[in-house]
Order: C-alpha cells, then structure tokens, then sequence
C-alpha cells in the first residue's frame, strides 16, 4: 500500500511538472495573431431610420445592443430609444426604453454590482440634456437627469473604471450666439459612490469637437478620443489620457483627407487597444459615403497599426457610427456594430465579428482586505495583550485568473504610509476562471503608529502581453490603522477623554467593574502607574 501511494505521489508530481513545463513553453511568446474579420451581418431591420448603436457586453454572457429609431415617429422624426439582447446565438425581439418624448443617442455600460445603465440625450424644455436610467434584467428605471445646461448635449459616452467610477464624456453644443457657427465642445463628468463630480470642459480651442468616445483601460488610464477641425472643413481624430493625477497633450491619433467621426475605442481581454470609426470617402462633389475603419495597438496607444476597412459596400451605401465589444462567450470574438443603408433607403443595424481573441495569458488583482485577530481594522504596535489582540494582521490579497492558461502566480503585497514594508512574496497555481486568496501575516511590532495601505503587485506572467499587465497591480489606502498606546477608544489619537478614562480606571484590577483592558498597556492586571505614565507620555499624538 505504501509503495502504491507513494508511485501516484509521483506521477502527481511528475504531471504537475510537466502541466507547468508545458504551459510556460506554449505561453512564452504573447499571442499577437491578427483577428479576420466575417462579413456584415443585419441585426436588426424596420422600416425607419436605426442610427448610433451602442454594444454592452454583461458579465452573465448576454450581449446588449440599444440603439435610436424613429420607427415609431416617422412622420414627426421623434426617435426613441430601443434594446434587444443576444443569448446563446440567437437575439430577442426589441424591446422600447423609451416610449415618449425626444430620445436619442444611448450608451450602455455595466456596473460592478451588475446593474445595466443607460444613458441617452432626452429633448428637455428647449435643450437636449443627458439622462440615465437603470435596470437589473427586469424593467428600467425612470430616466434621471445627469447634465444641466441652457444649451445642448449630445453624444454621451461612458466607461467604469476599474475603482467602480463612471467617466461620461459628452459633446456640448452652443447655439446661442444668433446666425454664427454653432461651437461643439467635449465635457466630461464622473460618478463615485452615488455621486457625479461637477461638469469639466475638456477641450476648448476655436475648432469643433465633438463626437467623444471614453474607454478605461486595465491600467486604469483614462482615455477620451474625439473629431475636432475647423467648421466646414474635415474632422480628424484627436484623443487625451488621464492618469490619475493630470491630463496628458492632446495628440493626433487618425490623419486622413477626409472626415473621420463618431469613434468607439475598447480593449480587448488580450490587452490590445482597439479603435473603430466612420470614415467620409469623398469620390467626387456628388458620390460620397461613410465606411467603417478600424486599427489597433499592441503597447497602449504608443503606436498603431495600419488601418482595417471593416465595410467595402458600394459608393452608394454608408457604414459609420460604429461601436465595439469584446465577447465573453464562445470564441471570444470581437462585435462591431454600426449602422448602414445597405437595404436601401432604410438605416438598419449590422455587426462584424472578429475571429477569437483566445487564448491569452491574464490574472487580476480583485481585491485585498486586512484585520486583526479580533477582526478590527486598527491594531495596536504588537498588539495588546490584555485585550486579547495579537501582534499580526492577517492580509488577504485575491487574484482571479481571467485567462485561458494554469498560471504560476506570484504575489508580493506591501503595507505602505511615508515608507514601505514588504510582506514577502507568494505563489501558487491558479486555473483559468479561477479566483484564489494568498494570505500574508505582518507582524507589528515597532511599527509606528499610523495609517496604512497596501499595494500589491503580480509579477509578469510568461506569455502576459504589456496591456494585460495594467491590473497586475493593486493599491489601496487607509485599510490598517496603527494605533498608539493609550488610544482608549480606537480613534486614532490619544485625548483628555483617553487620559480622563485611565484616571477614571486607575488601580482597578482585572475582574473589577472598573477594570478596561485597553488601559492596562503593560498587561499586569490592574492599570498602574506605569499605564498613566504611557498614556501621559503618547498625549496629543495623533494619527
């Protein structure tokens, strides 16, 4: 028996070896294979004008698809807003968002809870504003004003970040100056915990700009594109970054001779920056047409590939107002919607679709939590014995696995204030779609008091492309706080109340109503003269 045992041992070891052996080798080199491309597909076809779709991809495995139609008020050319969903193959009947009204122009996203917002341009009084509204599967919830303007919003685009945030990007048109141009400007506006910051301009120059697209990479770089050129003339593409702390230049990122407008930029689950847009093919004064372009960026936007012609219809049919979405589900493709008059006169809705963007090398860091072994975000340096509290806090760092591969994971978290400590490094193996927590213990003994965070961070996986890496880190502030001793009540500073309570307690023994272990710092069993002494000493500290 003990022969036996110790023979499947090996073969386990020998097998594991080899599973790791191999899966290194195969992933050696990031996959980096161009996607083909299928040809247009309808999606959806009605008598009316569909425009402007806008593609969601939920994290159940339904695709969304919302787009504006006038179907229902052709002969006012009131549009409305309408939905339809995509589920093992095969799409749903459409569905309204919006029955009454001035409705146009929606973008889906979705919340890390799960929750599915909408937000579309509703005709208010005399300006057009941006409204949101929100649904769980069920129904959708009334529409909630999110911008406030006399003038007029068009062309809202939004994102999460992956702090849970939503960027909103949007045109603002100014039409009140009379007979002149009307002025096309880029705002923008976030949401954090149920709060929407004040409105920001983001471009400001003489040109037009308009049409803004806003993605949020895993790297957690904000980036906005959008057209920007002289009334009357063509419109290129331009795009900005933010991260985190200011916004970068805006540079040139499309230069053709002719108007491109209306981009959508994703990143797909290999890491890869993808734009579309609608580009204007001028062939003389009186044929011209919109096609759909696309390119793409291995190294987060530093450099592009030449462009893709996704759409090649006759010079009599456009194809523009693209927008993208990385599948979750079966290959893995991308889906590229947009609208087209192939069926002539009608504007309906198609897709292209990408061959799979599979199979990829990607881990994620989802989450850290820390506490004491009495289950408390504070800790005293060593603990506190009389308390019950020891000196180490357990830290939880969870990794997800969102790849195609088994991955040897490294972890190396850091407790981080004015300095940094090192917790160590852990690994372990975790299967593709598979979520683990690594556990580290940081022993506080001396360490000053304080609040602190931690930063945490994956050493690159063989195989794991630069955009797959942006969230093999992970920061977050204020999870520990350090206290010093004589802090009575846990709140970070020692006060008169604090000193008021060891006078209060003074020489009660353990057992004696009086007694509060958290004034017996030397653990002696009644708080002594030695207790008032730290507490006096660590007076007015504050953390």
């Amino acid at each position: 028996m003990k022969k036996f045992l110790g023979r499947n041992r090996l073969l386990s070891a020998i097998t594991l070896v080899i599973l790791v052996t191999l899966g290194t080798f195969l992933s050696f080199t990031p996959v980096r294979a161009s996607l083909g491309w299928s040809s247009p597909t309808i999606v959806d076809t009605h008598t009316g004008t569909d425009i402007l779709p806008s593609g969601l991809q939920a994290r159940n495995g339904t695709l969304w698809l919302a787009w504006q139609s006038n179907r229902y008020g052709q002969t006012t050319g009131r549009p409305d807003i309408l939905y339809k969903t995509y589920t093992n193959g095969v799409w749903s009947a459409d569905h309204n968002l919006t029955s009454s009204g001035w409705n146009s122009a929606p973008d889906l996203v979705q919340l890390y809870n799960g929750t599915i917002l909408a937000f579309w341009v509703i005709k208010s009084g005399t300006s057009f504003l941006v409204y949101s509204g929100t649904t769980n599967g069920g129904s959708w919830s009334s529409p909630v004003q999110v911008t406030s303007t006399t003038l007029n919003d068009t062309q809202p685009s939004a994102a999460v970040a992956p702090d849970g945030s939503i960027w909103l990007v949007w045109t603002r048109i100014n039409t009140t100056c009379g007979s002149c141009t009307a002025i096309k400007q880029v705002y923008y506006k976030t949401w954090r915990s149920g709060v929407w910051s004040p409105e920001i301009q983001l471009t400001t120059d003489s040109n037009q700009n308009y049409g803004s697209t806003v993605a949020v990479g895993k790297d957690g770089i904000v980036r906005v594109t959008w057209s920007k050129g002289a009334a009357g003339s063509t419109y290129q593409l331009f795009t900005k970054t933010y991260n985190g702390v200011v916004w970068s230049a805006e540079t040139q990122i499309v230069s053709s001779a002719s108007t491109d407008e209306r981009p959508s930029m994703i990143q797909d689950r290999n890491g890869t920056l993808w734009l579309f847009w609608g580009r204007l093919v001028v062939v003389s004064l009186l044929v011209q047409y919109y096609e759909v372009v696309g390119k793409y960026s291995y190294d987060l936007g530093s450099t592009w590939s030449s462009e893709i012609i996704l759409t090649s219809t006759s010079t009599t049919v456009d194809s523009f107002m693209p927008s993208a979405v990385q599948s979750n589900t079966g290959v893995k493709p991308l889906w590229v919607f947009y609208s087209s008059n192939q069926n002539v006169p009608d504007y309906d809705i198609f897709a292209v679709t990408s061959t799979g963007v599979n199979p990829v090398h990607d881990v994620k860091i989802t989450g850290i939590t820390a506490s004491s072994n009495l289950n408390t975000n504070w800790q005293y340096p060593g603990g506190f014995k009389a308390a019950g509290q020891t000196a180490i806090v357990t830290v939880v760092v969870t990794v997800a696995n969102i790849g195609d591969y088994l991955e040897n994971v490294y972890v190396t978290p850091s407790a981080t204030n004015n300095t940094s400590i090192s917790l160590g490094t852990h690994h372990s193996l975790v299967g593709p779609g598979n979520t683990m927590n690594f556990y580290f213990y940081w022993n506080t003994t001396n360490i000053t008091p304080a609040r602190y965070g931690f930063s945490v961070s994956i050493a690159p996986l063989p195989g794991e492309t630069a955009g797959n890496m942006g969230d093999n880190s992970y920061r977050v502030t204020n999870l520990i706080h350090i206290l010093p001793f004589g802090d009575v009540d846990q709140d970070g500073s020692v006060t008169i109340i604090d000193v008021t309570i060891f006078f209060h307690d003074y020489n009660a023994p353990i057992g004696t109503p009086n007694y509060n272990p958290y004034c017996d710092i030397t653990n002696t069993g009644i708080i002594n003269i030695i207790d008032v002494g730290i507490v006096l000493n660590n007076y007015n500290t504050f953390t």
